[in-house]
């Protein structure tokens, strides 16, 4: 796996977060078969919500290299930190 990324973070109101991010990269079987021009680019937003037990997130992304029969977007949800 070969993943860079940027995310900027804002503060929305007291346990609300917003973020917004751009992505780079891509899965490959073995070392030998990355490729820096396979990588595929995203962008997208997402909430974080501060819980008592710790960071909730929800981000959408959008494919900004879509392949034939590919979704435009991807949602995911996840606890915890990204990084």
């Amino acid at each position: 796996m070969l993943i860079f990324n940027a995310e900027l973070r804002a503060q929305v109101l007291r346990n609300i977060g917003g973020v917004v991010f751009v992505d780079v990269g891509n899965v490959y079987r073995r070392v030998p078969d990355i490729s820096l021009s396979e990588i595929r680019p995203t962008a997208g937003f997402g909430l974080r919500y501060q819980s008592p037990i710790g960071p909730l997130r929800i981000d959408l992304g959008f494919k900004l290299d879509r392949k034939e029969g590919e979704r435009l977007t991807a949602l995911y949800s996840s606890f915890g930190q990204a990084f």
